[in-house]
């Protein structure tokens, strides 16, 4: 087999169509535990603690120029990421509510670099991810279910790359 034809070959896989349910499945449990996370963010009133109280925020560099939102702002924003959450869970306008949950949740996230949580890095580009991709079809192309298991895959990659150091091997310490 020469390049051309297995260039070819590889087009042809990318673009089988396969059944998205693992996708369903990935969107509605993402959606669901954004939203029960905004619910949680409000009731135990962390929205005040955290984004409101301080007078200083600690700033990303490069990101200085993001408002840090005032109370109504504020609440909108998590209500607008669980709205969207909701609706990407219930598969109402799925790339539609992806958008809206990665640009309210990514604001509320690099407000102040001290709420940083890698698990919230991987929630924003697995937003983003969704609003760029064909989510909503049936049957999907191969590579959708493929550049998942890739942004996945690095997420391992990098975190056992992380625990690399020394204080992780030697001293059992983060």
């Amino acid at each position: 087999m020469d390049r051309a034809q297995g260039i070819e070959r590889l087009r042809r896989a990318a673009l089988t169509p396969v059944d998205g349910g693992s996708l369903t499945v990935l969107r509605l449990l993402v959606g669901a535990l954004l939203f029960v996370s905004m619910l949680r963010f409000v009731a135990r009133g962390w929205v005040d603690e955290l984004l409101l109280a301080p007078d200083f925020h600690f700033r990303y560099w490069g990101l200085e120029w993001v408002p840090v939102p005032g109370p109504i702002l504020a609440y909108l924003l998590f209500a607008g990421t669980a709205l969207a959450a909701l609706g990407l869970a219930l598969g109402w306008r799925p790339r539609l509510c992806a958008v809206v949950a990665f640009a309210t949740f990514t604001w509320i996230e690099i407000v102040d670099i001290s709420y940083y949580l890698n698990h919230y890095v991987f929630l924003s580009a697995l937003l983003l991810t969704f609003a760029l991709l064909p989510i909503d079809r049936r049957p999907l192309p191969a590579w959708v279910l493929w550049l998942l298991r890739v942004q996945v895959g690095l997420v391992y990659v990098y975190a056992g790359i992380a625990k690399l150091g020394g204080d992780w091997l030697l001293a059992a310490q983060p």
